[in-house]
């Protein structure tokens, strides 16, 4: 989870520069792709008026031209003779040719014209404009002139062929327009020289307008890249330089417990395996530092000060320890400690009755001094030669020894037989995958045989051995110190079946389980019970004592039942009559049932003192007010002998065998319909 949380923090403060680098790329991209966009308009509009300028030039060169031809044809038409002597064919030519020419001349004056006017439409901030005075007074010159010679060009050209040759006075105007100092030349030849200024002008303001759009896509380049990138690379810089430390820190924590700051399981995994690298033969010291009753603290005092009681535990242990870097947090209340300076076992076991002392010393939280203990397993082994599978078992194996001895002992390995170590960890197993359930064995009214209840009781559905009975494994887990862990496993199955029992719409009466002795007088009871069974409401509860514990610990287990009692929880003292319950502790004891033992049961038909004892225990729990259960009903003839008891439950083969929940609730469905 913290890896995720980290991973998630790095990819924000990667994506914030990177989406403002993004933002910058596209703000960028708009203005130099504008900036683009305009210089390409404005260098087309001004290659469009240089055009234009190169076609007015053109065009008046031809004009010019056509002026020439004119006075050519004139001069060759006035020298010949044959023009003189009424040639009527050379006269019929020469008119046509000045019809062409006229025509032509026309067309290249409204040419000059039109183009004029655009090319002086264009933008002034393109180009320079052929409006000046001088340059409008010359072309207008050039065209009244131009206008004035095509007249005279029309009216030659309308002459009857035998007229042409006393009609002299036409062709002299004409000869005069024509002149090289006539004032149609001089005005054509002035626009020629206008129109070479402007082109030469136009390439110079092209080549300007040019490298100054250059200079301002350059200038922009700078700018965008010193204004906005360049800042957004220093976040983005800063924003990796961030990354690099949370990475830094991911890699810590990868391999050190968030709470406390030490070494975790994986630190432990690696330093195993660079110690087998390494190949060295030394021996190491092997410590697994397990707190007692630390899930009690946490369900009754609160996680938080569970917390503050490891912190302070691993502060003060690693001041003692020799080598404070190799103590490692593996679980959430066992700790392993490596010593590479170990010499011989009496100084490891000395190293681990020190951290007992220190561990055992009052804890203060929240104005309160807590107390808590621990067990430490302590084994030697050249880690190189062995698996670090076999190093913990040996370590856990001498830790659980440890805890049977009873808290704040120290245990050193001591090899047994493969065959117990092998149980004890296939035991585990099975109690760490959910192979060991609870079963439930209806309790009946026994004059209408309706099912009111259940007894919760241990079944081991092992995949090798078939399904085994309490017998098989309980006295291995008690051997183990182990039974607590079944107590929570079962506790917590429970509770989780009797919400599917909820979610099937089936009444189950009440739930009965059996308790341990630790935990039956544990000040904490209630507050363990709503944890494991995850539920504040436990009316449905009913806790089966055992008769000796009754006379173990008869103050702490009575006050612990009072207050279940006021839950809502029901008790029932359980295999009542094998033990040496004095009828004061009974009347002192504050349960609801009592359950006759199964061996009255089976003995009541065969002695007669049995069945006397049966009739009594029956009489005095009814006359105490307490309800009265039969265990082990297996016969009719059984049965029978509790018919003047009306009021009487009870369980046995009979009726049915424990049986798993689905078969449970498929039974209790049958009894709504029945």
């Amino acid at each position: 989870m913290i890896d995720k949380i980290f991973h998630t923090d790095i990819l924000e403060q990667l994506r914030k520069p990177a989406d403002a680098i993004r933002r910058g790329y596209i703000i960028a991209f708009l203005l130099i792709t504008s900036i683009t966009v305009a210089n390409f308009f404005i260098i087309q509009q001004m290659i469009k008026s240089q055009e234009s300028v190169d076609r007015l030039i053109e065009v008046a060169t031809h004009q010019r031209a056509h002026f020439l031809q004119v006075t050519h044809v004139m001069d060759a038409a006035l020298r010949s003779t044959q023009f003189h002597n009424k040639n009527s064919q050379l006269k019929q030519t020469t008119q046509q040719r000045l019809k062409q020419l006229s025509n032509k001349i026309k067309i290249n004056q409204n040419i000059i014209e039109q183009e004029f006017k655009h090319y002086n439409a264009t933008p002034s901030f393109l180009s320079s404009k052929l409006n000046t005075n001088a340059t409008i007074q010359t072309l207008d010159t050039l065209s009244s002139r131009t206008q004035s010679l095509l007249k005279k060009m029309d009216q030659l050209s309308k002459l009857n062929i035998g007229m042409m040759q006393w009609r002299f006075s036409l062709w002299a105007p004409i000869e005069l327009e024509l002149a090289k100092e006539g004032m149609l030349i001089h005005a054509i030849e002035d626009i020629h020289t206008v129109l070479h200024d402007e082109s030469f002008a136009n390439e110079k303001k092209l080549i300007a307008v040019h490298n100054i759009l250059f200079a301002v896509v350059l200038g922009t380049l700078f700018s965008v890249l010193l204004l906005v990138f360049k800042p957004l690379l220093k976040q983005l810089n800063f924003a990796h330089k961030q990354a690099d430390d949370r990475n830094r820190q991911l890699k810590h924590h990868a391999i050190h417990d968030y709470l406390t700051g030490i070494s975790n399981r994986l630190h432990l995994h690696n330093t195993f395996a660079l110690i087998r690298e390494k190949q060295t033969q030394q021996q190491y010291g092997v410590m697994m530092i397990d707190l007692d009753h630390f899930k009690t603290i946490n369900d009754v005092v609160g996680y938080l000060a569970g917390d503050h009681i490891l912190k302070i535990i691993v502060d003060r242990i690693r001041k003692l320890a020799p080598e404070p870097d190799n103590l490692f947090r593996i679980g959430g209340d066992e700790f392993i400690y490596l010593d590479s300076l170990y010499q011989e076992p009496e100084a490891l076991t000395l190293i681990a009755n020190q951290f007992i002392n220190t561990v055992n010393e009052p804890i203060l939280f929240e104005s309160e001094y807590l107390h808590i203990s621990c067990s430490i397993g302590l084994t030697a082994v050249v880690i190189s030669n062995i698996q670090e599978n076999e190093v913990l078992k040996q370590v856990d194996f001498s830790l659980r020894a440890a805890k049977k001895a009873g808290s704040g002992s120290v245990v050193f390995y001591q090899p047994k037989g493969n065959s117990e170590e092998k149980q004890i960890t296939r035991l585990a197993h099975a109690l760490n995958n959910g192979e060991i359930v609870p079963y439930y064995q209806p309790i009946v009214n026994l004059k209408t045989h309706k099912i009111i209840g259940v007894e919760a009781l241990a079944r081991w559905q092992c995949p090798e051995k078939g399904l085994l009975y309490p017998a098989d494994f309980i006295p291995l887990l008690e051997k183990n110190s182990m039974l607590d862990l079944l107590t929570d496993k079962i506790l917590m199955a429970v509770g989780n079946d009797y919400k599917s029992c909820l979610a099937a719409e089936v009444d189950l009466g009440f739930i009965g389980v059996n308790l341990p002795e630790n935990i039956l007088t544990n000040r904490h009871l209630p507050e363990y019970l709503k944890s494991r069974l995850d539920d504040t409401h436990l009316d449905w509860l009913l806790i089966e004592v055992l008769e000796n514990v009754l006379l173990h610990s008869p103050t702490g287990l009575i006050s612990n039942i009072n207050q279940l009692r006021t839950m809502g929880v029901k008790v029932a003292l359980d295999d009542f009559g094998t033990g040496y319950a004095s009828l004061s502790h009974l009347r002192n004891f504050p349960c609801n049932k009592i359950k006759i033992d199964k061996s009255f049961t089976a003995d009541l038909l065969l002695d007669s003192s049995a069945a006397l004892i049966t009739k009594g225990i029956i009489d005095m729990g009814h006359g105490l007010g307490m309800e009265v259960v039969i265990e082990g009903i297996e016969t009719q003839e059984q049965l029978d002998f509790f018919k003047p008891w009306p009021m009487l439950t009870g369980q046995g083969m009979y009726f049915s065998e424990a049986v798993p929940l689905p078969e449970l609730i498929e039974k209790l469905k049958q009894q709504l319909t029945t």
